[in-house]
């Protein structure tokens, strides 16, 4: 739904082609005594945009989430909603709903009952509770369920009750914090596609915390991680997997091989590095970096799945291969990862799907095509 966003690190992402920003975090700041939660966070977020906000614990993500909901005060920095400063606002007057991992149902209330809660205390005439109630529990297909208890409920359809009582509030922003986090693998994997389809079928926009990596692939139009209470790089899910910019990027999202090299020269568009004793190419993608310099130690990002697989040890002229040894072999379902040693003593995996079957100690050769690799900084 959206283009990508410019490298975090203190940088406003775009929201893209889906309008300009319906929320803006503006060189947002949040101490807890001496300790900088978030650190000078700006980003830009667009209506209709599923953004997911990811990252290990203690990155700063969550607590970004409860400045935006109200729960915290930012300690320096503005939260703009269509360029309206929220700073004071407390959470029942911002035009926002949180969903949170433990969902919080009233035992003793009807399902029902529980997702009109919120219209009660407001006041809302109780015929248009009834329609309202109905139409959010549609939207998560627990109509049937009205009238039961959330404790004759599964762990998803409870999760959906919650989603359906912050739905019937109609928030301009939804904000989910590790919504997901106490299911089991499968049921996880299927409610993250009904979350991505009920987004696009209400259009409002969802703020997911997540620091699971395939949650963030699977549903967002644009991810934004954080590291240390800061940005460190925001995109599309395909270019933050294709394109990191950063080691901690290419390897917090997926699995990658991160190999170290010398640069040869920079010419044409391509960087050549060389890695043991061969040359490879890779391109230059970062065009707002400096020329690389020759001698410059680098680092070379290249996915598993990417690399193929030979046995024996290639020409030295052949471009792209890399000679080791073979040091493990493990079955993962539908492809085998293959372990190897480089000459160097670099350790590389390769996917390997068909073809050549190696056992520990065989020579082969990885090779890949250039623009597969991608040089990241420190």
């Amino acid at each position: 739904m959206s283009a990508a966003g410019r490298e975090g690190g203190g940088s406003i992402g775009s929201g893209g082609g889906l309008g300009g920003p319906l929320l803006e975090l503006r060189d947002l700041c949040k101490r807890f005594g001496g300790h900088l939660a978030v650190d000078h966070l700006s980003l830009a977020i667009a209506a209709g945009e599923f953004l997911t906000v990811l990252g290990a614990s203690g990155s700063g993500k969550t607590t970004t989430l409860r400045l935006i909901a109200g729960f915290e005060q930012p300690t320096t920095g503005a939260i703009l909603m269509d360029g309206v400063d929220l700073a004071g606002l407390p959470p029942f007057k911002r035009p926002v709903n949180t969903v949170f991992q433990q969902y919080a149902l009233f035992p003793h209330m009807t399902v029902a009952e529980n997702v009109g809660y919120g219209l009660v205390m407001r006041h809302v005439p109780r015929p248009e509770i009834a329609a309202r109630v109905a139409a959010a529990l549609g939207m998560v297909r627990m109509k049937e369920f009205a009238g039961r208890s959330p404790k004759t409920l599964s762990g998803g359809q409870q999760q959906r009750v919650a989603l359906a009582r912050a739905l019937v509030n109609e928030p301009r922003v939804l904000l989910l914090d590790e919504p997901l986090g106490a299911l089991d693998l499968k049921l996880r994997r299927a409610m993250q596609l009904e979350l991505k389809q009920l987004q696009q079928q209400v259009g409002i926009t969802f703020i997911y915390v997540t620091h699971d990596q395939e949650e963030a692939l699977t549903m967002s139009d644009r991810i934004a991680l954080m590291r240390d209470g800061r940005l460190e790089q925001v995109g599309s899910p395909r270019e933050m997997y294709d394109r990191p910019r950063t080691r901690y990027v290419a390897d917090f999202i997926g699995e990658t091989n991160l190999i170290e090299g010398t640069v040869v020269e920079e010419r044409a568009g391509r960087v050549s590095l060389r890695i043991a004793d061969r040359v490879v190419r890779v391109p230059a993608y970062d065009r707002e970096a400096e020329p690389r310099r020759e001698g410059e130690r680098v680092s070379l990002s290249v996915r598993p799945e990417s690399m193929s697989l030979a046995a024996g040890s290639a020409a030295p002229t052949d471009e792209n291969v890399l000679p080791g040894t073979v040091t493990g072999i493990v079955y993962a379902g539908s492809a085998l990862r293959v372990h190897l040693r480089l000459a160097d003593g670099s350790a590389i995996v390769a996917h390997q799907s068909d073809g050549v079957r190696f056992s520990v100690g065989d020579a082969a050769s990885v090779r890949w095509q250039v623009e597969r690799g991608v040089l990241v900084r420190a």
